[in-house]
């Protein structure tokens, strides 16, 4: 079964390594792909890109988005092409990710601290009109990588699901 590590930092953020570590460590590890979701930038993704691409690694261009205050929740954003503006309100921070047919992913749901995490009644308020997917792993059809990934997760014998670009598209 393929593994994935689906949420990665490097030094461009919070993290603690370098591209080059970064996809040492996944190499070592035996994982199959990786997104890079640096919080509110995007400036790692290509060197890890072309590392991963020499490793025989998969990497996912992505970025953790920061929303404006009062909620600062965190979103996900994969298959991106350029970053995603941080301080937006969390629908206009989707529908970003959304314009580029990127995968809008709420990463860490009810962690009990208020910055990056969203909480029950902010998730209602967010989704009220909005029908969200909870999705096992569905790739966008197309945009940077999909068909690459695809290709990688079905010949180690997963499903990966064909889905509209964005998981959280209503």
């Amino acid at each position: 079964m393929p593994i994935a590590d689906p949420h990665c930092h490097t030094v461009a953020s919070d993290g603690m390594v370098t591209p080059a570590e970064l996809v040492e460590a996944a190499v070592k590890a035996n994982v199959d792909l990786i997104a890079v979701t640096d919080h509110d930038t995007m400036a790692c993704v290509k060197e890890v890109q072309q590392r991963g691409e020499g490793a025989g690694l998969v990497v996912v261009a992505g970025q953790e988005v920061t929303t404006k205050w009062p909620a600062t929740t965190h979103v996900l954003a994969w298959f991106l092409e350029k970053p995603v503006k941080r301080g937006m309100s969390l629908e206009d921070t989707v529908a970003a990710i959304h314009d580029q047919d990127g995968l809008a992913i709420i990463p860490h749901p009810f962690m009990p601290v208020y910055f990056g995490s969203i909480q029950p009644f902010m998730l209602r308020a967010a989704g009220s009109g909005r029908r969200w997917q909870r999705l096992p792993l569905r790739l966008p059809g197309h945009g940077p990588g999909a068909d690459r990934v695809r290709r990688r997760f079905q010949d180690r014998g997963a499903a990966a699901h064909d889905a509209a670009p964005g998981g959280t598209r209503a």
